[in-house]
């Protein structure tokens, strides 16, 4: 594995605004312990509870694509929106791993020889940082998957990860 320093986490749409809605001190604990966190600029846009001062209070990097990524991205058809395409020839040209709860995005980036990884994947690599508790991520992907029905899926699959990762922590005890 890449030291911290050197990794580059690049953040869709969804994984920021839940984020920015549940913990934004996950956030911070991310950019400091796990490496460099990447917002496109265009992706941004898309987050109405987030600007550039709160993405660089938190020790994001805010990354504004060259015009040849936008343009490229524009020309691309298929089931992503345009900022997913940014976010997935953004994460191919700086080596960096997308996170996202956008199944399209994810497979779209397996095809392309991205690294793509699910939004709650941040809370487990936190808690096996040490930089938050096992109890405290199970609470944050509780309160994230609850405003989202097709993330139950995605919740199930964490709580086996805990359980897995840290078998001495009962999942129950955080629904």
């Amino acid at each position: 594995m890449k030291d911290a320093g050197d990794r580059k986490l690049l953040l869709d749409a969804c994984v920021l605004i839940d984020y920015f809605k549940e913990d934004r001190e996950v956030l911070r604990a991310a950019a400091r312990s796990l490496g460099e966190i990447i917002i496109p600029s265009p992706v941004l846009l898309e987050v109405r509870t987030a600007s550039i001062t709160d993405c660089e209070e938190l020790g994001l990097t805010v990354f504004q694509p060259e015009l040849r990524i936008i343009t490229a991205a524009s020309q691309r058809r298929g089931g992503l929106s345009l900022q997913d395409r940014i976010c997935l020839l953004i994460a191919s040209e700086l080596q960096a791993t997308v996170y996202s709860n956008d199944k399209p995005l994810i497979t779209a980036a397996s095809v392309a020889g991205v690294r793509a990884e699910w939004g709650l994947k941040l809370l487990l690599e936190l808690a096996a940082a040490g930089e938050i508790t096992v109890g405290h991520a199970l609470v944050v992907a509780n309160r994230i998957c609850s405003r989202s029905s097709y993330l139950s899926r995605a919740l199930q699959i964490f709580r086996s990860e805990v359980q897995r990762i840290f078998p001495e922590h009962e999942t129950e005890d955080f629904l």
